[in-house]
């Protein structure tokens, strides 16, 4: 698995902390470890990029940019990024370690026995992969390569979205024809096999042929090769799911139908609007548990607040706003003013802490306080007073260490009787 130009880091330690156990994938763009956090004890999964990428300053300056990105997507159904950073040139990215098997590893278990999914169990994965990637569009990031081998399915039977490694920020660059390589065939929108400019969209068709392939067994385009295969997406319908007689519930072929349109204009416009559709199939199909549904719908609601107000209460005023978020996300009704109101008051919390840091003198720390709370809260009206405030701090503290180094160096040159030397330095 591993290149011949690729050291291998199984034993060894990266960026003096984590210890790498294990290999536990690779592909196109990085390898993935399993390894160790002395600090916290707990494993992590490691992704070290592969060398012979490394020498790219475009690809490094993108990785960069997305890894920063994708750090700040704190969902339930998405991996968790804990750190990037470089080491000689290595350069590698540090994310939860998720115990379990890919969906593509529990399809292929269950096609080997001759079995599918249950309808329910395909309509409960989809739709909180829909809400993960809905959170994920809303802060304006594309997957780009959404799969059942990039979702894991964790020990609780949770689904996670994974591998936003060649994930782009929504507006930024433009989709070249290097982009347009971006995706895996056999689920790669027909816009994005044209090489035409692509958005969230994309991801929706990359959602319906991962429903279809969960539904089937297998995604609805094979061929030869994978040129072939990306043609048809482009040229020929997708076959009808109907023809395999599997017993697909119409709602279910109806959501399909929508998310696999070739035009994007003629799909769902959201992954939400997609994940409501699933909702209400599954509704429609078990309506003898909507109670049952309905009450854990409520019980996560209410778990969600529970652990907001602890965050709260322990001063993890970040942590805070970010979880009522989500819980806005999933019902923006649900205790809405008192959600509102211990936002606002994690809000204020929060810009308190980075004046009192400024106050203190601590300008780095306030500074990295007060871009969370822009983050988060970019409408806040002291944000601007407070940053300018910072800035002018730091750059009169850089410039009067210079003024200290070069007093210094001109004391040195006064003893040394190099008065010109010393002069210049005055």
């Amino acid at each position: 698995m591993k290149t011949s130009n690729e050291p291998s880091w199984i034993g060894r330690k990266l960026g003096g902390r984590y210890e790498i156990e294990e290999l536990i994938g690779r592909g196109g763009m990085s390898s993935v470890y399993r390894a160790v956090d002395p600090n916290l004890k707990r494993h992590v999964a490691v992704k070290i990029i592969h060398p012979h990428l490394t020498d790219n300053a475009e690809f490094i300056q993108r990785f960069e940019q997305e890894a920063a990105a994708i750090a700040q997507l704190r969902h339930h159904n998405i991996v968790q990024v804990h750190d990037f950073n470089s080491e000689s040139s290595v350069y590698y990215m540090v994310m939860e370690y998720i115990a379990g098997e890919t969906l593509a590893q529990k399809l292929k278990a269950l096609k080997n026995a001759q079995m599918h999914l249950p309808a329910a169990d395909i309509i409960t994965i989809m739709a909180k992969v829909c809400d993960a990637v809905n959170f994920a569009h809303e802060r304006r990031m594309i997957h780009r390569d959404i799969k059942p081998a990039n979702v894991m399915i964790n020990l609780l039977g949770e689904p996670i979205l994974m591998d936003f490694g060649i994930a782009k920020i929504i507006g930024g660059q433009s989709h070249t024809a290097t982009g347009a390589a971006m995706g895996t065939a056999p689920y790669m929108s027909p816009e994005q096999v044209r090489g035409d400019k692509s958005d969230h969209r994309s991801d929706i068709y990359s959602l319906g042929i991962m429903l279809y392939e969960l539904l089937s067994g297998a995604p609805p385009f094979h061929g030869e090769s994978t040129f072939q295969i990306m043609l048809r997406h482009v040229n020929e319908p997708v076959p009808d799911i109907r023809q395999l007689d599997i017993g697909t519930p119409v709602a279910l072929i109806t959501i399909l139908e929508k998310a696999l349109a070739k035009e994007p204009e003629d799909r769902f416009q959201s992954a939400k609007e997609m994940g409501t559709a699933l909702s209400t199939a599954g509704m429609q199909l078990h309506g003898s548990v909507t109670d049952t549904l309905a009450a854990r719908y409520l019980d996560r609601l209410a778990i969600l607040w529970q652990q907001a107000t602890d965050l709260f209460e322990s001063h993890q005023f970040e942590a805070v706003i970010d979880k009522l978020d989500e819980l806005k996300q999933i019902d923006p009704n649900f205790q809405r003013l008192k959600i509102d109101e211990l936002r606002q008051s994690a809000i204020d919390r929060l810009y308190e802490r980075a004046v009192m840091r400024y106050q203190a003198g601590s300008y780095e720390e306030s500074k990295m306080l007060l871009n969370a709370l822009e983050q988060r809260a970019p409408d806040e009206p002291d944000i601007e007073q407070l940053a300018r405030k910072i800035q002018h701090a730091l750059d009169n503290q850089h410039l009067l260490t210079k003024l200290e180094s070069l007093y210094e160096e001109a004391a040195v040159f006064l003893d040394s009787r190099s008065f010109d030397q010393a002069l210049g330095r005055w």
